[in-house]
């Protein structure tokens, strides 16, 4: 696949290497006839991906060990039907006996404190005193001996085979009509906010476009963008469904508040 194939208005120009790295990803498939298990995507990555593969008659498939967001994927020169095995997902159960119980950023935060790379753990689900967390199959013996604490909190770390892993967010569907796809209009309608209170959350660092922090109220939105936005929750980008009578797009999203 040559890069003029992918150029075009369909992803952003800082996702271009993210780009140049899936081409050389379905360059490997085609040659070498074997299938591709890269680390844990976010969604907008997984959507990236899936297009591409997609356009070169490629498979792909994804996982995360549940119903996750965060998901490893097998690129396949055809759809051979992987199993959860395949895509060597391990599930790490993490317990406490403090009080306070476990936070998803205290967890996240010591995992990456091991060495580890973000893209290498997926998601984390976190209930009370314990955490199931997902991990790529190469750092999982690592981890059972480095990973002992988060924040203040000692912590037991052991293999899990249970049944169940992860539960699916629960993103409340809705449909929004925004006057464009800009971040700021597609913020205000998903959380109910005046366009200013908006913009206001994007310049005060209160919002991050696919985990990376947001600073331009008129970023323009895709499909498989997650819009975290601090003090309210997370947004979740679908499809454009059409246009309502007055001109305004019928958006597709996903919200998950932050009490949810």
């Amino acid at each position: 696949m040559t890069g003029g194939e992918t150029s075009g208005g369909w992803f952003r120009p800082e996702e271009r290497p993210f780009i140049r790295r899936i081409e050389d990803w379905l360059g490997q498939v085609v040659a070498r006839q074997s299938w591709k298990r890269t680390d844990f995507l976010t969604p907008r990555e997984q959507y990236l991906l899936e297009s591409l593969v997609r356009r070169e008659g490629l498979a792909v498939a994804f996982w995360g060990g549940g119903d996750a967001e965060r998901r490893r994927a097998l690129v396949m020169p055809e759809d051979w039907h992987p199993q959860p095995e395949d895509f060597e997902v391990v599930m790490l159960r993490a317990a406490t006996d403090d009080p306070a119980g476990l936070t998803h950023g205290s967890l996240l935060g010591s995992l990456l404190g091991t060495g580890i790379e973000r893209r290498k753990v997926g998601d984390i689900a976190v209930d009370g005193r314990q955490a199931m967390v997902a991990v790529c199959a190469d750092v999982a013996d690592f981890l059972l001996g480095a990973w002992r604490q988060a924040g203040r909190s000692g912590l037991a770390v052991e293999r899990w085979t249970g049944e169940g892993h992860l539960a699916p967010p629960r993103y409340k569907p809705e449909v929004v009509h925004v006057a464009s796809l800009r971040a700021d209009a597609v913020i205000a309608q998903a959380c109910h906010w005046p366009r200013q209170r908006a913009q206001e959350a994007v310049h005060g660092g209160r919002v991050q476009l696919n985990f990376t922090p947001l600073s331009d109220p008129a970023a323009p939105l895709d499909t498989g963008d997650l819009l975290s936005v601090r003090g309210f929750g997370r947004i979740r980008v679908g499809d454009v469904e059409g246009e309502t009578k007055k001109g305004r797009v019928r958006l597709e999203v996903g919200v998950l508040k932050a009490d949810a």
